[in-house]
C-alpha cells in the first residue's frame, strides 16, 4: 500500500477526486477547516502534525493560492519534509494567464465552468469562491496566483 497525502482536501475524498490514483494508495486527509473532518486538522504551511520522510505522493489541488506568495517556499518546504526520498507532487490551480483573458474579454462575473461548488466566474477563480466566502467560509479567499512559467 502505498500512502497519499491529501492537502487542502475540503469535503472531497480519493474516490471523489483523486482519478489518477488507484486502490493502491492509502489517503491520509489534511484540511486547516474542521468542518470538512479531515484525518489531520492543520495548515499547508505546517505540516508538524504529519509524519515527516513517509508519504509516496501529495495531492494539492487549488489551494497553494490560498496561501500569500511569500508563503509559497514555505508551503514547498513542507510538502518536502513529508515526501518520501522516492515520492511525487502534484499541485494544479488556477492559471492567472487565461483568467486574465476572460477578464480583458470583460467577462468578469460571467459563468466560466461550472463545478461542484457550482457556477464559478472570473472573480472567482482570481479571489476566491465569493459564495462560499460569503457565507463565512474566509478559507476560500485566494492570496496569490501564478501562470504556467511562475
Amino acid at each position: 500500500m502505498k500512502n497519499l497525502l491529501h492537502v487542502g482536501c475540503g469535503y472531497n475524498t480519493k474516490k471523489d477526486t483523486l482519478k489518477y490514483y488507484d486502490n493502491k494508495w492509502k489517503e491520509t486527509r489534511v484540511d486547516i477547516n474542521p468542518d470538512v473532518k479531515p484525518d489531520v486538522l492543520g495548515s499547508i504551511t505546517d505540516l508538524s502534525n504529519v509524519k515527516s520522510n513517509f508519504y509516496d505522493s501529495i495531492f494539492s489541488s487549488h489551494n497553494i493560492e490560498h496561501v500569500y506568495i511569500h508563503e509559497v517556499n514555505e508551503v514547498l518546504t513542507e510538502f518536502y519534509k513529508v515526501l518520501n526520498q522516492d515520492g511525487f507532487l502534484v499541485i494544479t490551480c488556477p492559471d492567472i494567464k487565461s483568467i486574465s483573458k476572460l477578464v480583458v474579454e470583460d467577462k468578469l462575473l460571467e459563468t466560466a465552468y461550472v463545478g461542484p461548488a457550482g457556477s464559478i466566474n472570473p472573480a472567482d477563480m482570481l479571489w476566491g469562491h465569493s459564495k462560499s466566502i460569503k457565507e463565512g467560509n474566509e478559507y476560500m479567499a485566494h492570496k496569490c496566483g501564478f501562470t504556467k512559467k511562475h
